[in-house]
């Protein structure tokens, strides 16, 4: 089967990700507006229900960070580009990132999750570079992706979803039979 293909510019709204001055005490100070970076992804991998680190609605008032709705799929656009997650629950970013937002619900956001993992080194083949890799917003809105109509999409997620949960439940196997080995070795060296 052929799909169509759409930019992510035309089916994603693309918000950038910014950090307040960490000397203005307003924007940081107990605050509770979650903000995201690379820390989070590391902690929690695909799904970020919660962030270490919070700023103050007083930085969304100023306009210092933007929010970005639940289920916005995050994508890193400098330094570990192609790194991705989605936002859970709302929540700003740090410059970093890039949030991928479905303008309707002929996207999926695990499905756009999903491929936004593939996009590595297509990123990189757009991508500018100071000191380190960057992606431009405006390469960013011309990156075609499939788009396969939405109950195409719910299986794809729901395929992967099921490859991936078997894929830890062997990972924490081969974990247990490792350590079983670890302590067999052990005893037989005593």
């Amino acid at each position: 089967m052929i799909w169509e293909t759409a930019k992510l510019g035309d089916v994603c709204t693309i918000t950038n990700g910014s950090t307040p001055l960490r000397k203005e005490k307003l924007y940081w100070e107990e605050g509770n507006v979650p903000w995201f970076t690379i820390d989070d992804f590391r902690l929690q991998g695909k799904n970020i229900t919660y962030t270490q680190q919070n700023v103050t609605q007083a930085a969304v008032d100023d306009k210092k960070v933007r929010l970005v709705p639940a289920n916005s799929v995050l994508l890193c656009c400098t330094a570990s580009i192609g790194e991705a997650a989605i936002a859970r629950v709302e929540m700003a970013t740090n410059q970093q990132f890039n949030a991928l937002t479905p303008k309707s619900a002929v996207l999926n956001s695990d499905y756009l999750y999903f491929v936004a993992t593939t996009l590595t080194q297509t990123l990189l083949s757009v991508s500018g570079s100071t000191t380190i890799n960057f992606i431009s917003m405006g390469k960013l809105k011309e990156i075609s992706i499939p788009l396969p109509p939405l109950a195409e999409q719910e299986r794809i997620v729901a395929k992967l979803d099921a490859a991936f949960a078997e894929i830890e439940s062997l990972n924490k196997i081969a974990s247990i039979r490792k350590a079983e080995l670890a302590k067999l070795k052990e005893a037989l060296l005593l």
